[in-house]
Order: structure tokens, then C-alpha cells, then sequence
């Protein structure tokens, strides 16, 4: 398994389709069900959630509450709906960007720098969402 934050590790699967995109993708996979296919949920404090089309399970992807690095606001956080999976489920794929760091420290493969999220539509991979962590 390649890095990936510790909070998404049991539902996140490497893809090679992270060629297309110049990246490492990760296959969002529901573990309850084996779905593929999600519905996406975005907070007004970037909070991102994954809802399995098969069996409703929901997933937390992303979320600065969660990388060192972050600084997430306190406020009442709300989710809505992502338009770009209002249609249709879809498969979704994510990245997650390392800094780099000095010799004398350990990687943690929880301070992550950037995210990002993809899903495929008519068989091409398309960026949905871009957030900088640090």
C-alpha cells in the first residue's frame, strides 16, 4: 500500500489509472459492500464524504481535522451534495501530496500537503476537487 492517511487506508485502493492524470490514484472502495460507485458530500468546511451507491455506507475522504498540518475553523459544519455526482454515482478516485522532509524526521503518513479528488465520467478521469492542506 502506498501512503495514504491512516483514516482512509481500510477503503482506499491503489489504481492505475494515475497515469492519466499524472498522479498516484486511489480507488475509493466501500468496505462494508465492495461498491465502487459514490455519491459525494462537500461541508462548508471542505470536509469531503463518500456514500456508497450500493448499500449507503458513508466515508469520511477528506478532512483537516485529521493532518497535522491543518488547520481546520470551528464552526456548525453542513454537507451538501457535489453537483458532479447529483446525475449518477461514480467511481472516485483520490490523491494525497507529501511534503518533503529533512532526513532526521519520520514520515507520517498523515501530514499531508494537498488533496485530490477525481471521478471518471464516460471513461475519462476528471478533477472534482483540489484543497492545500499546509
Amino acid at each position: 500500500m502506498q501512503p495514504c492517511p491512516e483514516h482512509v487506508q481500510e477503503f482506499l485502493f491503489e489504481s492505475k489509472r494515475g497515469a492519466e492524470v499524472g498522479l498516484r490514484l486511489f480507488l475509493l472502495k466501500c468496505n462494508e459492500c465492495g461498491g465502487v460507485r459514490f455519491k459525494l458530500f462537500e461541508s462548508n468546511l471542505r470536509t469531503i464524504k463518500g456514500q456508497c451507491g450500493e448499500c449507503g455506507s458513508m466515508f469520511v475522504i477528506y478532512d483537516l481535522a485529521k493532518y497535522p498540518a491543518a488547520m481546520k475553523l470551528k464552526a456548525e459544519e453542513s454537507f451538501t451534495e457535489m453537483p458532479c455526482t447529483k446525475v449518477q454515482d461514480a467511481s472516485v478516485f483520490v490523491a494525497y501530496e507529501y511534503g518533503d522532509f529533512d532526513d532526521d524526521h519520520e514520515f507520517d503518513c498523515n501530514d499531508i500537503t494537498w488533496f485530490e479528488m477525481f471521478i471518471e465520467v464516460d471513461g475519462m478521469i476528471q478533477k472534482v476537487f483540489s484543497d492545500e492542506t499546509a
